[in-house]
């Protein structure tokens, strides 16, 4: 081997191990950072050349790719999803639970035993008829005070729901619009590792709000599925809205892709 070959050689390995030092000093500055993906160099050694011994010509960077399981990050999702569902359904049953009251003595169950006691008083002579009709008329009105926070409850629920589908749609344009930048880097080989990250990031959030299923189809970047309903197929988003029927005399929401 010639001098300069030998030259050439270490300059490889100290370009690679500068490129070494710059990915491991930016995985230690995003270390706090949400959503960000460790990464590493991958090293490659060069072709030798058609000299004798063919001795090879040093070391090359193939790329620098994200550390990402992305069975683990399936699993992520759906525990994430289910987490979520079981948060907003403790929520909803807690405050139904503080309305009705039935852990305490101002609830519908005491006022109904009581009404049905002066009934039985007045059956028995005990009580007069004032002292019914004023056990009904405060029962009447400790039903329509239920009914009144029930609605407003019922509300509430429907314009958190109403937000959450309005995030959840702008995700689903978000994750499409990163598909296609995605695939616009990726043109000449080489990883968008930022850009995936913030792919994945938004995927996650989407999955807090709903019971997703990512299918990741490399160049044609991620389609997201919830149950058998495709939601963005590749650089198209399908995109959700909340609906609202009326159903028997029973009013019915529901959430349905806008395609």
């Amino acid at each position: 081997m010639s001098l300069t070959g030998a030259i050439n050689i270490g300059q490889s390995a100290l370009s690679a191990s500068s490129l070494g030092l710059q990915v491991t000093g930016n995985n230690v500055a995003n270390v706090s950072t949400q959503g960000y993906s460790r990464q590493v160099t991958k090293l490659v050694p060069l072709r030798g050349n058609s000299q004798a011994y063919n001795s090879g010509t040093g070391v090359g960077i193939a790329s620098v790719q994200r550390q990402v399981d992305e069975a683990i990050q399936a699993r992520l999702r759906s525990s994430t999803a289910n987490s979520s569902f079981a948060n907003a359904q403790s929520t909803i049953y807690s405050q139904v639970e503080d309305t009705l009251g039935e852990l305490g003595k101002n609830d519908l169950s005491s006022q109904l035993s009581s009404f049905f006691n002066t009934w039985s008083g007045r059956a028995g002579q005990s009580t007069t008829n004032a002292s019914v009709v004023q056990q009904g008329t405060q029962l009447s009105g400790f039903l329509q005070n239920l009914r009144t926070e029930l609605t407003s409850q019922r509300s509430q629920i429907q314009s958190q729901l109403s937000g959450n589908v309005t995030r959840a749609d702008q995700l689903l344009s978000t994750i499409a619009d990163l598909n296609t930048q995605v695939a616009q880097a990726e043109v000449g080989g080489q990883p968008a590792n930022t850009l995936r990250d913030q792919r994945d990031i938004a995927v996650g959030e989407l999955a807090g709000l709903l019971d997703v299923t990512v299918v990741d189809r490399g160049g044609a970047g991620f389609d997201v599925l919830s149950g058998s309903t495709p939601l963005v197929l590749g650089s198209q988003s399908r995109g959700i809205s909340l609906r609202s029927d009326l159903i028997n005399g029973q009013q019915t929401v529901s959430v349905a892709t806008k395609v």
